[in-house]
């Protein structure tokens, strides 16, 4: 018997089941097949799981695009909110979400928990689901891929998604020959309680030997260790008793949590490159681990994969008239977004994470029309578009500094020559005034129009005259926004519109304490009795609240942190600044407000 779809995905992991509801939801018929089990994995509320995923926020955005990160417990959640790393030579480096205007560097989130998120989203998008299969023989002709299984049943699909690993069964059927290399090193990951909180901070240690050893909080006093090691280190480690690798990861990650105490049982996983001269064929495409490899280090993993998932499922529902999923025109454009090195060096060299940063500006929201390019500046922006595929180029100018150029792929500012040979990433300085310019020309570029904010969604505080604007995306349980309010105290002759920004994966509880503060009858009495006391209103928060709708503004404006400030000119500033530099941003915001108004109208 022979059953047609669109796509069938050959593979159930993390990938293939993120792909399947995108492209189910999209109007293509899916097929998901495996060789294991479909069912729903028992578990105990007691334990973690050994295989655990640092998620960028990138795939974090996509998988809630697919219905899946909704899905998931928030208990089982950790954020990485900042992250210590040292070197063999004893050099450091520390990283704050917060510094970066960020929710978090990433996600922690376990193996299984998110594998059971996803069955249950790919059950709800209506694919349908064949597991415990046996893939028997995969043949090609002009207008389909048929999968036959062991069984006797045959699948069609005008395109083959190959989901199915390193050692991909799909890819050797199609002729795509290549072996993963070994890097002589073998992950070993456990669990372990520490004596010490985390306080959401991971570490990362650069070895002499060549290996790294990476702790990542879990909830609670608890850390997952990766640890890569050369192969004889790993054996030893997974011969160690609970208590002797409990010791030993202590002591080399120097006792920064403390006395740890083994959870799971070690395990230990070889690591290896892969790398093929293709990612697509006829009727065929390639995600995950079957279309690549790369070292834990890279940070990439399973974030590569759902870059993938993305990146086809945003080609096939982006495919206009071209009806045929498998057509060689779409498998060419998924090709081309996820080449490398070009891809390696947007993801890993430029910009870490861009696909899950980059959040464009409502069109109704934006200040003001970009400027016409030069003809320079519109050269560039073509070569740019070209070495960079599928990256945003939103501005390119001739900048001030060593006869470069400034560009913004994404939300992350360039430098570069005319060419697009070099490139730099990071900021300009004005050493007398200590300025960072790259970071106040970005702001500048940034900017939304204020009076365009939809301020029936905030409640409104007038102190003084109120004759000053003010705008702020404000957290009841963020302990920056009660920095903040503190600030505030000392802020005169100004009018304050606070709209509610209840961050859900990092304070769980904060949207209901917003919704009962929202639906109290005077809510400024509320917000301010709230942060002196943590007395919330006794109401039950359904009065009809604006909370979803001012995420999806904060969201839309790129805003990924609270407190964020914006200012009459549609400056958007993250943090807790002190008042003095309120008062001055304040007062340059009003000098450009008025510029911007007196301007000519594009």
């Amino acid at each position: 018997m022979k059953t047609a779809y669109d796509v069938v995905i050959a593979g159930a992991g993390l990938v293939g089941l993120s792909l399947a509801p995108a492209l189910s939801r999209t109007g293509l018929s899916v097929a998901l097949i495996d060789r294991g089990s479909m069912a729903d994995e028992e578990r105990s509320a007691e334990t973690f799981d050994t295989r655990i995923y640092a998620i960028s926020p990138g795939s974090a955005a996509f998988l809630r695009a697919v219905g899946a990160w909704q899905a998931l417990n928030r208990e089982r959640i950790t954020a990485i909110e900042s992250m210590h790393v040292e070197g063999d030579g004893g050099g450091s480096l520390d990283f704050s979400a917060y510094d970066l205007g960020e929710r978090a560097l990433a996600w922690i989130v376990e193996e299984r928990d998110l594998r059971s998120a996803l069955l249950r989203t790919a059950r709800r998008a209506g694919v349908h689901m064949i597991g415990e299969a046996t893939l028997d023989a995969l043949t090609w002709s002009a207008a389909a891929g048929t999968l036959r299984l062991a069984d006797g049943r045959v699948l069609e699909a005008r395109l083959v998604v190959g989901a199915d690993g390193a050692h991909s069964w799909v890819r050797e059927a199609a002729g795509i020959v290549a072996e993963p290399k070994a890097y002589g090193q073998t992950a070993v990951v456990a669990n372990f309680a520490c004596e010490r909180a985390h306080h959401g901070r991971a570490h990362q240690w650069f070895r002499a030997d060549g290996g790294v050893l990476a702790w990542l909080p879990l909830p609670g006093r608890r850390m997952s260790m990766v640890w890569s090691a050369p192969d004889a280190l790993a054996q030893t480690l997974l011969a160690e008793s609970d208590e002797g690798l409990s010791t030993r990861v202590a002591e080399a990650g120097r006792h920064a949590l403390g006395m740890l105490s083994c959870i799971t049982p070690a395990s230990g996983f070889p690591l290896r490159f892969l790398r093929l001269p293709t990612s697509v064929a006829l009727r065929l495409a390639l995600v995950g681990d079957a279309a690549h490899g790369v070292h834990p280090l890279a940070g990439q993993g399973v974030n590569l994969g759902f870059g993938d998932a993305q990146s086809l499922s945003g080609v096939l529902a982006d495919r206009g008239p071209v009806n045929d999923p498998g057509a060689p025109i779409l498998l060419e454009r998924y090709a081309r977004r996820r080449a490398e090195p070009v891809l390696a060096m947007v993801r890993r060299g430029l910009l870490g994470v861009i696909a899950g940063l980059v959040v464009a500006v409502p069109v109704a929201l934006a200040q003001t029309a970009t400027p016409p390019l030069s003809g320079d500046s519109a050269a560039l922006k073509k070569t740019l578009e070209q070495k960079f595929p599928g990256a945003e180029i939103r501005y390119v100018a001739k900048s001030p500094y060593f006869g470069l150029y400034e560009a913004m792929l994404g939300d992350q500012m360039i430098y570069t020559d005319a060419k697009a040979n070099q490139i730099l990433v990071g900021s300009v300085y004005d050493v007398a005034t200590k300025q960072n310019l790259t970071e106040a020309k970005v702001r500048k570029i940034n900017r939304v129009a204020f009076d365009k904010l939809p301020l029936d969604l905030s409640f409104t505080r007038v102190k003084g005259n109120g004759a000053r604007k003010l705008v702020i995306f404000s957290d009841a349980d963020c302990p920056f926004c009660h920095r903040l309010e503190n600030e505030l105290k000392n802020l005169d002759n100004v009018t304050i519109y606070t709209f509610l920004f209840p961050i859900d994966q990092l304070h769980p509880d904060s949207a209901r304490k917003s919704k009962q503060i929202w639906c109290a009858p005077d809510k400024v009495k509320a917000w301010d009795d709230f942060f002196a006391s943590g007395k919330v209103p006794d109401n039950a928060g359904d009065c009809g609240d604006p909370v979803a709708k001012t995420q999806a503004l904060g969201e839309s404006l790129k805003i990924n942190a609270t407190p964020t400030l914006v200012f009459s000119d549609g400056t958007i500033v993250p943090g807790a600044l002190p008042v003095a530099q309120i008062e001055k941003q304040l007062a340059d915001s009003e000098v450009e407000a008025k510029k911007l108004a007196s301007a000519p109208k594009p």
